[in-house]
């Protein structure tokens, strides 16, 4: 990472809020489900889906700008 105070802010704020998005998707009772059964109740799976893609993307983010030097 640059050694650009700003830059460290800018990153550390996009971290907290990529922990708030994490955050509030584990605590998703949606989420914390059984995975539903695409033909049993298909909104409730394409969501479960889109919560975990969100999830895993977000963690990737968060992983990047750890290894960039934000801690």
């Amino acid at each position: 990472m640059q050694n650009n105070p700003h830059s460290y802010h800018k990153l550390e704020k996009v971290k907290q809020y990529i922990n708030q998005q994490i955050g509030e998707i584990e605590n998703d009772e949606r989420y914390k489900r059984e995975n539903a059964d695409v033909m049993i109740n298909a909104p409730l799976a394409l969501t479960q889906i889109a919560l975990r893609e969100r999830r895993l993307v977000l963690r990737k983010i968060n992983q990047i700008i750890h290894d960039e030097g934000v801690e």
